[in-house]
């Protein structure tokens, strides 16, 4: 409290003050990287902290590490990645809050990939052929293709 007198012996009335000293940074944010590997060109990022009122700051770096975005994170969660090619994207996230005190980073990473795998290679049975249950060999130059068959073949019968 404080008191002011003037020289005939008056004193005012009490003046408080409040002073709150906050050195705590937030809690590291929460980020949620969207399922991946994907071809989605704006994945969105799920973005939040356990503290209210908070500002959430991100950087968005491409497969280099050269940010792309910075600043205030979305409202949306959401990120653009068109131009920038296929490769592992991060996001980096901290909270500000109120007495400016920053969390530490919190980072999640996305795996852009938008290049099909190679055509696979069939090889089919000897033909001509009396074989009813022929063996077909499928083949693909990408270990981590996943197999998915059509079978619309039509399977020609020529009798002589």
């Amino acid at each position: 409290m404080l008191f002011r007198s003037d020289v005939a012996g008056n004193t005012s009335s009490a003046a408080t003050v409040t002073y709150t000293l906050d050195t705590t940074p937030p809690p590291v944010p929460v980020v949620v990287a969207p399922g991946s590997p994907s071809s989605v060109l704006r994945p969105t990022f799920g973005i939040s902290d356990a503290e209210s009122g908070v500002v959430l700051s991100c950087v968005f770096s491409d497969p280099h590490g050269d940010p792309l975005t910075s600043g205030v994170c979305p409202s949306n969660g959401r990120f653009d990645t068109a131009g920038n090619g296929d490769g592992t994207y991060t996001l980096s996230v901290t909270a500000t809050d109120a007495a400016g005190n920053t969390s530490a980073a919190a980072t999640a990473t996305y795996l852009l990939d938008t290049t099909p795998p190679p055509v696979p290679v069939v090889v089919a049975p000897g033909s001509p052929s009396n074989n009813t249950t022929p063996t077909f060999t499928i083949s693909d130059g990408e270990p981590t293709a996943v197999r998915s068959e059509e079978h619309t073949s039509e399977l020609q019968s020529h009798h002589d």
